[in-house]
């Protein structure tokens, strides 16, 4: 750590004391090759008195600046409760993401436990960048707009963050190698020349104009292809399922079929409409005997259901006076869905399997034993199922993947597993991984992940799989 930001957490811990929740470093002073400043954020739990802790925040920015400027701001720990509201500055609620990536210099993060509502993110990073052009174009017929910065890498930085943004926009929540991947995502805005701009120092606002003006035409394009409401699925009743699903505009690539863990609350809107860009249909079915489906949970295993509406797709059916036709599925399946698709790995139908979590061995599970209880007496109704049919679930004879592992075609797998997972071993399925071939992605800040869990770099490596 530098030694002016060590000199700041240690008078800062002094003089807040116990009031101090976590002092984070941020944006451009972690994420930009040249640095200019320190991008430092304050957390407090409590509002006690505004002035007194402003006027503390006001010595450490006079006093420890040194030669480098230290851009501060301080938050309390309420005004971070609901991050659809959150915004710093000119920043929209996708603060709250940029600052979950954020360096902790103390304390703890309390931004890694909440995150935005992607349509919220989309419209606030239009505004952003709505702001940058409008700037850029001030600063072009000669107004003095003020800036903090006065740095040569002024526009360089600021086109960054609006990459970065755009970014944000897609779902992809990185600080890291942004231009590259600005340019995988979005090839064509940019030309060569505008990419050797940023490698410079030149200022000029006539060329970098040009740059915010292709950037805003672009996120402007992008809101129109999503929409901040996202589409409603539709549902269909295949068999005694109910299913849900959307159906991309143009050719489509194939189907995606989700099968969700247990318990969850069926809905996976924004999902399945992110998902939807990559030109797959996305189809969300309810289990036979859970929620709108009838029939009996786990009176027959939830494969033969998974499998037959597979089949369907890949066969050719009518779907809501719809003819529906596919050549490849692609199963994405979380915690006990992880285990229902790794089931189907070897199906030809299945051209991949992505599974997050996924139960291996049920055995091995012990919360799976009283899981039946609780969600017969928290889910009434929700899930329909005799106890002795959840034996077989628990005691690993209804389907179990760790048991046919010689069976199974690693090359379709990919297995996510979260390292602070307390339900489901990482090293457990390191290890099925390695027995089977499959591919292993550890995902570092991640517990047990779930449908609502995927976004930011987890939804980017996903779609990218596909």
């Amino acid at each position: 750590m530098d030694q002016a930001l060590e000199r700041l957490v240690n008078y800062s811990r002094d003089k807040y004391g116990g009031n101090l929740l976590g002092i984070l470093q941020y944006g451009s002073s972690i994420t930009t090759e040249t640095f200019n400043d320190y991008d430092v954020i304050l957390i407090l739990k409590n509002k006690v008195d505004i002035l007194s802790d402003l006027s503390i925040a006001k010595i450490i920015k006079n006093t420890f600046s040194g030669a480098a400027y230290i851009d501060l701001q301080i938050v309390y720990e309420n005004e971070i409760d609901n991050p659809n509201l959150l915004s710093l500055d000119s920043h929209g609620c996708f603060i709250s993401k940029v600052l979950e990536n954020a360096s902790l210099l103390y304390g703890v993060n309390p931004f890694c436990s909440s995150a935005p509502n992607a349509r919220f993110v989309r419209r606030d990073v239009v505004a952003k960048i709505q702001y940058y052009v409008f700037r850029a174009r001030q600063l072009f017929l000669g107004y003095q707009v003020g800036a903090k910065d006065k740095s040569n890498d002024f526009h360089k930085k600021k086109i960054i963050l609006a990459m970065q943004d755009v970014l944000f926009f897609n779902g992809v929540y990185s600080k890291d190698d942004v231009i590259n991947r600005f340019k995988k995502h979005h090839p064509e805005t940019l030309t060569n020349n505008d990419y050797l701009m940023l490698t410079g120092r030149d200022n000029d606002i006539t060329k970098y104009l040009p740059i915010y003006e292709n950037i805003y035409s672009l996120v402007l394009t992008l809101a129109k292809e999503r929409p901040l409401v996202p589409q409603k699925p539709f549902w269909w009743k295949y068999n005694d399922m109910f299913v849900e699903y959307l159906l991309p505009k143009g050719k489509i690539r194939g189907a995606i079929v989700l099968c969700d863990g247990l318990p969850s609350i069926p809905y996976q809107r924004e999902l399945m409409n992110e998902l939807l860009f990559t030109d797959y249909a996305v189809f969300f079915p309810r289990y036979r005997g859970t929620w709108e489906s009838g029939g009996e949970f786990l009176k027959e295993s939830p494969i033969k259901d998974i499998k037959s509406l597979s089949l369907a797709l890949i066969n050719g059916i009518e779907i809501n006076k719809i003819d529906f036709k596919t050549e490849q599925i692609v199963l994405i399946g979380t915690s006990f869905g992880g285990a229902v698709a790794l089931s189907l790995a070897n199906e030809s139908e299945v051209k991949k399997v992505i599974a997050l979590s996924p139960v291996i061995d049920f055995v091995g599970v012990p919360s799976v034993r009283s899981l039946g209880n609780f969600l017969q007496s928290t889910f009434t109704g929700a899930y329909r199922f005799e106890n002795k049919n959840w034996h077989f679930l628990a005691t690993g004879q209804l389907m179990n993947p760790i048991n046919d592992v010689e069976k199974k075609n690693g090359k379709k797998i990919h297995i996510f597993a979260g390292k602070q997972d307390e339900d489901v071993s990482p090293k457990s399925l390191l290890d099925f991984c390695l027995s089977v071939g499959a591919f292993y992605h550890l995902k570092e800040k991640c517990a047990h992940i779930s449908f609502s869990k995927i976004d930011g770099i987890l939804l980017d490596d996903i779609k990218n799989m596909i």
